[in-house]
């Protein structure tokens, strides 16, 4: 099987409020009276808005499925989409005493079949699963969409905001166009259009798997496992980029932000990351708020030539406190950026999702007023990355360098 998840689509309502003069009684001008913002419309999470299909027999699923279709945004997808491998998922129905799904996935790495062992939580709710996180908020929203019991099924898959959907067939041959077509219309209904529709090769299933790539997944499994199986695809989003709806620091102060940081601590899954990680070192920056209440950004880092790599943004700030957006021209991308926990005169935790191309990558810096920084702290910044999705091999705490003297 594939894991899920690739990201989440966010929508900034921007209200615009006309008023004008009123004539009162008497034809005396009464004061004009700016009209009332509208309620922020309420998230709705995709697998919310998702019915499982009426009156789903969870015993008629039971046996094996070809993955025929995935459709998600998520960064392996959008990467590897013409790399994917064959993959089966096979369901044993729990018994009349039980409430749990047992799930088979078989699929290659390099040539070698792998069977990876899960277990689907059924809830109240016929159609209903959950695949059980390390906590909450990493639990996994599964719903089955429709199915027929002996052709075809359409799965929902959803971690922390991300929706994944994927078609799977009874039988290895492809599916008839009328059903492609069906499947096509419920992705691009939930924002998934034919660009993160990926087809799945229908030929060189594993038929047999040796006891030595076996591995069965719980909420307690090792990270290096769960980063092995995040490498192959075999969890196909579920488990990749994250996106928590993360806030920035309650009692944000702007004005305390000022001056120069040592950016010590480096967190993102994004390609040119893990190509360049071993070669970087720290860098500093320096933030200036600006009389609106926007924050001038500098990077500069020291090249091993001794040059000097410089970079700016303007962050512009948002309704809320703490949260700016800019566009890089440099890397054509946009940029959320949340400063999620500080200590003025200490360190700073900053947050950014960088969207392009409709695509979602998560970056977590840390910085410091210093280039030492605690025990304490490094360990805080590496749970918080692993919370929001990035593997353990692609959080990094720099090395130090030198710094720029250029004016």
């Amino acid at each position: 099987m594939t894991g899920v998840w690739q990201c989440v689509t966010m929508l900034m309502v921007v209200c615009v409020c006309l008023w004008g003069s009123a004539e009162a009684i008497g034809g005396a001008k009464s004061r004009p009276r700016p009209q009332r913002r509208p309620p922020k419309k309420p998230k709705v999470n995709p697998i919310d808005d998702t019915p499982p299909a009426q009156n789903i027999d969870i015993q008629q699923m039971g046996g094996p499925w070809y993955l025929i279709n995935a459709a998600s945004k998520c960064n392996f997808l959008m990467k590897n989409g013409l790399k994917v491998e064959a993959t089966m998922m096979t369901l044993t129905p729990p018994s009349s005493q039980d409430t749990t799904l047992s799930v088979s996935t078989t699929t290659r790495l390099n040539h070698q079949c792998w069977e990876i062992l899960q277990a689907y939580t059924i809830t109240p709710t016929p159609g209903c699963l959950v695949l059980n996180g390390s906590r909450p908020l990493l639990n996994t929203d599964i719903v089955i969409g429709e199915s027929d019991y002996s052709s075809y099924a359409v799965f929902y898959y959803q971690k922390q905001g991300q929706l994944t959907m994927k078609l799977y067939g009874r039988s290895k041959d492809t599916l008839s166009e009328a059903i492609l077509d069906k499947f096509e219309d419920l992705a691009e209904k939930r924002g998934l259009g034919l660009a993160y529709v990926f087809a799945f090769p229908n030929y060189s299933h594993c038929e047999s798997v040796d006891k030595d790539h076996v591995i069965k997944l719980s909420s307690r499994t090792h990270r290096s496992v769960t980063m092995m199986l995040r490498m192959m695809g075999v969890l196909l989003c579920a488990a990749l980029v994250a996106c928590i709806d993360v806030v920035p620091q309650k009692d944000f102060n702007l004005e305390k932000m000022a001056g120069r940081w040592w950016i010590v601590g480096f967190a993102t899954n994004a390609h040119w990351f893990v190509s360049h990680k071993a070669d970087m070192k720290m860098g500093t920056s320096v933030m200036l708020p600006t009389a609106g209440g926007d924050l001038d950004l500098t990077y500069t880092n020291l090249n091993a030539d001794g040059t000097c790599w410089r970079m700016t943004h303007l962050a512009k700030k948002t309704d809320i406190p703490g949260r700016f957006t800019f566009t890089s021209q440099r890397w054509n991308n946009e940029n959320d950026m949340r400063v999620v926990a500080v200590q003025y005169d200490d360190f700073a935790l900053i947050h950014t999702i960088k969207t392009k191309d409709g695509v979602p990558e998560v970056l977590n810096k840390l910085y410091s007023r210093t280039p030492e920084v605690s025990t304490a702290l490094q360990q805080k910044f590496m749970q918080f990355s692993l919370d929001t999705g990035i593997i353990s091999d692609n959080i990094a705490i720099l090395p130090k360098n030198g710094e720029c003297t250029e004016a």
